[in-house]
Parts: structure tokens; sequence; C-alpha cells
């Protein structure tokens, strides 16, 4: 472990070769086990925290796609109910107009019967 630390430590300061690495104390060795215990602490926390995020958000995106199914579903219901409303509309429409028709036609009768004959003029008189 230690080996590698100094390898990458070297590498990100430039130095090239081989280095003499000397044995640690068991103070040293506590350091690094330490800082190499926090870290994996630290790193394993951030995954699962960005596994939970990332739940949580498709979790979201579900609840909000069914709404969004369910929106669509009663537009599509109230549609379907707009048209046979007026279907039923311009049925009602054309029965009104047909009994409207009806009732002119007899009131042209009935004012027919109702009216005097008017006098009509001779051609021929007798003076």
């Amino acid at each position: 472990m230690h080996r590698v630390e100094v390898r990458i430590t070297r590498g990100a300061e430039g130095r090239t070769g081989k280095a003499f690495i000397a044995d640690m104390d068991e103070e040293h060795a506590m350091e690094v086990i330490s800082k190499f215990i926090t870290e994996t602490f630290l790193y394993s926390t951030a995954v699962l925290l960005l596994l939970l995020e990332q739940q949580r958000k498709a979790n979201e995106d579900e609840v909000k796609q069914a709404k969004t199914i369910a929106d669509r579903a009663r537009v599509d219901a109230l549609h379907e109910w707009h048209l046979g409303a007026e279907k039923r509309l311009s049925d009602v429409t054309t029965d009104l107009q047909l009994a409207m028709k009806s009732m002119e036609e007899r009131l042209e009768t009935l004012e027919r019967m109702l009216t005097p004959p008017e006098k009509t003029q001779r051609s021929w008189s007798f003076r």
C-alpha cells in the first residue's frame, strides 16, 4: 500500500525512476491505514448517495409518466364525451328543424282555411 502511494506521489511530482522505500514504523503505518479507511468511507458514501439520488429521480420520473398517462386518458375521455354531446345536439337540432317545418306547414294550412276567400273580380259585368 505504501509503495503504491509513493509511486503515485512521485509520478505526480514528475520524478521518474525507482526510489528507495524504507520500511515504515508503526505510527506511519497507522496514519496510512487510517487515511485509506477514511477515503474508502468517503468514496463509498458518495457512491451510495449517487445511487440513492438516481433511484429517487427514477421514481420521480415514473410518477410523472404515470400522471401524464392518466391526464391523457382523462383528456381522451372528455373528448369522447364531447363528441357524443355534439352528436346528440346535432340530432336534437335536426329533430327541432323538422318539427318547425311541419308546424309552419300546418300554420299555412290553417291560415288558408281561416282566411276568407278574396272576392274575385269578374271580367264581365251586368250594367
